[in-house]
């Protein structure tokens, strides 16, 4: 089983967890690699699609994996019983899908230890609410593969002492902040150059230099390279 940069990350970051949910499985594939790699017990898969879950069906029967994962049909949460998994993965999806899966399905939380998240749009938002929700931020990486770039959230029950990001930990990510992986410094990199770009076309158009949409670039790209020359 060939598995993406981006996927290999997620099962990496995911367990260990008596029962891990995967929601958004497509071809089952994370819960696969958690079974057979000793990091969950066992594993209940869930998508809202019929045709990538009888895939995922498919791919754990060749696996060997059947008597040990649920699959299920349904959106979100809804799935689960309550305190049914102790860790949750939600993947391939945009921040706003997952921060509308979280609080719908909230009370489906009670007993889970560990979110893993990788959200491909709003990044923001999924941290947001993470912490809204009583977790902090343990862990994050940022994948750069196929020309695009990821982030992988790994979020853990608050004990009091880590809730409290600041404006510039929610939209960049404190571990990525404080660490500052390679792959972090390339995106900084992408997103100043394209800044460059966007400051460029706007300051060409007439009294494009003194609107509020060159401002706000403006300010961008300065946080921009702020964060690219702070030292770790």
């Amino acid at each position: 089983m060939q598995l993406s940069k981006r996927l290999r990350t997620i099962i990496e970051m995911t367990g260990p967890a008596e029962t891990a949910a995967d929601i958004g499985t497509d071809h089952g594939f994370v819960p696969i690699a958690l079974l057979s790699e000793g990091r969950a017990a066992r594993c209940i898969a869930a998508d809202i699609r019929k045709g990538p879950l009888a895939r995922a069906r498919e791919h754990l029967d060749d696996a060997g994996l059947s008597g040990r994962c649920s699959v299920r049909l349904g959106p979100g949460l809804s799935v689960l019983e309550r305190d049914e998994a102790d860790v949750i993965v939600i993947a391939g999806m945009g921040g706003l899908l997952i921060r509308e899966i979280l609080n719908e399905g909230r009370e489906k939380l009670g007993k889970v230890k560990q979110l893993v998240l990788s959200p491909q749009t709003e990044v923001t938002a999924v941290r947001e609410t993470v912490e809204a929700l009583g977790f902090y931020i343990a862990d994050e990486a940022m994948v750069e593969e196929d020309g695009k770039f990821y982030v992988v959230i790994s979020a853990k029950r608050a004990d009091g002492g880590h809730l409290g990001m600041t404006a510039r930990e929610l939209k960049y990510g404190p571990v990525l902040l404080a660490e500052r992986p390679e792959a972090f410094l390339s995106y900084l990199r992408f997103r100043i150059r394209r800044e460059e770009e966007i400051l460029e076309k706007i300051r060409a158009s007439e009294g494009g230099e003194n609107s509020a949409a060159g401002t706000a670039h403006e300010e961008e790209l300065n946080e921009l390279r702020e964060i690219s020359w702070m030292r770790g």
